[in-house]
């Protein structure tokens, strides 16, 4: 009997800003404005929220984009640690009872949370690993530029609560903001992060509004490129030994394109949404356009996801997304084996100057590095195997 073909999967990242609030004033932070608002996303607007996601996962298989939809929500802030546990057991009492019980029990539905690890009690992350969420750190590793609202360093903090719960085993992703101050560091950042890390992103410099102190943040296209490339260097020497983006997916598209290999084109018409973000409002956005409120998808708390992917912003989002691709990824030699996602991937300010700020240059820098070294066409398709198992979703 031939085995059945794979199922093609879609999977969606729900990014539910559950509060503004936080502990800490990054002064990079996109959300600078509101980090003292203490308003949190109602539970009347979570059980909404709920089922948009449980809808557009069936929608998703109904209308072809895949054929098995998972979702992963993602308890984003401010920092969302400082809700008390209470609002995260009601919660997910609403998930067992909202998601059918077969997207429970094929893990189709699954829970993260992105924290400054600042401050946390151990009761909390026992709390979190029994309901198997995923724990993203944020970690810049800098003085200066994340600080208390007191006004007080906080990077010894996370790194020291970083290793005292990897030494207990919990498998910990960190993100770390690429801009002027981490830039110099990545190397030695990587150094510090490995003995513990499951894997890294280093995750562009979002835009923001004009009030944040942004003084030594700021950086060029060739500034990251320089940055990256570096890091890619002493990451591939040591044997790749980390997961980290966007190098693994770097290295992988690179290795594709001089292999003649092609992955599936970004396109929402045909494959979905990849990642959804929700405000505590509930008003629905793409991550890169957050900061244009003009560009709101729809409101969840008073329409269905049916009615938002039916709606004449959400048919403006797709044919911008179109056109970007079209006039930015359509002359780029690297385009098929890249499917066109990284220039919607954030908010950089990438699309909105007719560029990919980040990921070309890298590809090139990759590029050149690996044939430099006078790596082979067998070398090239070892590498891409241990690559790819990695970075399957390679940009």
């Amino acid at each position: 009997m031939f085995d059945e073909p794979p199922r093609a999967l879609l999977r969606t990242e729900w990014v539910i800003k559950v509060s503004k609030l936080c502990n800490l004033r990054c002064r990079y932070c996109y959300e600078w404005n509101e980090l003292d608002d203490p308003r949190r996303m109602s539970f009347e607007l979570w059980e909404r929220v709920l089922t948009a996601i449980r809808d557009h996962m069936v929608l998703s298989v109904s209308r072809g984009h895949a054929d098995v939809a998972r979702a992963e929500i993602i308890w984003h802030g401010g920092e969302p640690l400082l809700l008390p546990q209470s609002y995260y057991e009601r919660v997910m009492e609403m998930q067992r009872r909202i998601f059918p019980r077969e997207f429970l029990d094929d893990q189709l539905i699954g829970n993260q949370i992105q924290t400054n690890l600042y401050s946390v009690g151990q009761d909390r992350l026992d709390y979190l690993l029994d309901e198997a969420f995923g724990i993203g750190v944020s970690y810049d590793g800098v003085p200066g530029v994340r600080l208390t609202a007191g006004g007080k360093e906080a990077e010894d903090r996370v790194l020291a609560n970083l290793r005292a719960f990897a030494e207990q085993g919990m498998p910990l992703g960190v993100i770390t903001v690429l801009a002027g101050h981490t830039a110099p560091r990545l190397v030695e950042l990587y150094e510090d992060i490995k003995p513990f890390a499951r894997e890294w992103r280093l995750l562009s410099l979002f835009n923001g509004p004009a009030e944040r102190p942004m003084q030594g943040i700021d950086i060029s296209p060739a500034e990251i490129t320089d940055a990256l490339g570096r890091l890619f260097a002493h990451w591939f020497e040591d044997g790749c030994v980390m997961p980290i983006r966007p190098l693994k997916q770097a290295l992988t598209t690179v290795i594709m394109q001089r292999l003649g290999l092609e992955t599936p084109c970004y396109d929402r018409t045909k494959g979905g949404d990849s990642v959804l973000v929700v405000d505590p409002d509930g008003r629905l956005f793409l991550p890169n356009q957050k900061q244009d409120q003009s560009l709101v998808l729809g409101d969840l708390s008073r329409e269905s996801i049916a009615e938002a992917l039916e709606s004449a912003a959400y048919a403006a989002s797709l044919r911008a997304e179109a056109t970007a691709q079209a006039r930015i990824c359509g002359s780029c030699r690297y385009f098929g084996a890249c499917s066109g996602y990284p220039i919607f991937a954030s908010d950089d300010g990438g699309v909105a100057s007719g560029t990919c700020r980040t990921f070309q240059p890298l590809l090139l820098w990759v590029d050149a590095y690996l044939n430099d070294l006078g790596v082979t066409d067998a070398e090239l398709r070892s590498l891409f195997l241990d690559s790819a198992e990695l970075a399957s979703d390679a940009a």
